[in-house]
């Protein structure tokens, strides 16, 4: 198997994992578990990088320093970002490409 073969391979296991993924979120911020949310918010930043989906990494950078520095507001933002994060996948699965904003 060729790199790029191997590298697309990753990328649709990826897109099939990630809403897996967004229900671990649901699940921790049902719990409240704040540390939780943090880590996996982390996971999420680097994942995206490395599979290319740099809408991924910054909504879920943004998401994990939320975490961090208002943890009092957090738990209230997290769903907007789930519904977000939702969207990303639902329109990769249709390979639409995004584009993010500079603001």
């Amino acid at each position: 198997m060729s790199m790029t073969a191997l590298l697309d391979q990753l990328k649709a296991d990826y897109i099939l994992s990630l809403p897996e993924k967004i229900q671990r979120i649901q699940s921790f911020l049902g719990d409240s578990d704040l540390s939780s949310l943090t880590t996996e918010w982390h996971k999420l930043k680097g994942n995206g990088q490395t599979y290319g989906w740099p809408e991924v990494s910054e909504l879920a950078a943004v998401m994990e320093a939320f975490c961090r520095q208002n943890p009092s507001q957090a738990l209230e933002v997290c769903p907007r970002a789930v519904e977000i994060l939702k969207d990303i996948h639902r329109r990769r699965a249709q390979n639409q490409e995004l584009e993010l904003e500079s603001d």
